[in-house]
């Protein structure tokens, strides 16, 4: 299909943060923030001790799926210290990319419940990390989703 025929944009897209809540929404998104969504990378070991990240706790897709939610949350109530928060679980995942391009944990091959890389906590991820770049206009995060389709490490897998 050719560009031409496709119709412009209706509408542009609103980087994370462009609006601020007010009112009720700014409460309800401030009681998340105070509450478990903005915490709990400081108290569950799922989450704070992932394996994403180099622990020893659950390394599937607990952590991708707590930054997917907490990464428009930071940036919606443009709250700093969950921003810098978020800012280093982002780097300690993107620090930690594998030489081939995998990103993640490989499981372990005697654990026949899994997958030794099982793809799906990584696009889980990806839509976390396409927020993030929307918002914080990183230019690590393009070039890493980018390397993880790159062969031969598809092709390998």
């Amino acid at each position: 299909m050719k560009s031409s025929l496709l119709a412009p944009l209706m509408f542009t897209p609103l980087s994370p943060g462009i609006i601020r809540p007010r009112g009720w929404l700014y409460r309800q998104l401030r009681l998340q923030a105070d509450g478990l969504s903005g915490h709990l990378d400081q108290f569950w070991p799922d989450v704070a001790n992932s394996a994403w990240i180099g622990g020893d706790a659950e390394g599937w897709e607990r952590r991708p799926y707590w930054l997917d939610g907490v990464v428009l949350l930071a940036y919606a109530l443009d709250d700093a210290v969950l921003i810098a928060r978020v800012t280093r679980r982002v780097d300690h995942i993107l620090e930690r990319q594998h030489d081939d391009g995998w990103l993640g944990p490989v499981h372990d091959t005697s654990d026949t419940r899994r997958k030794p890389f099982d793809p799906w906590p990584v696009f889980v991820l990806f839509k976390a990390l396409s927020q993030f770049y929307e918002a914080t206009g990183d230019q690590r995060v393009l070039p890493t989703m980018v390397r993880f389709f790159t062969p031969p490490r598809c092709a390998a897998r």
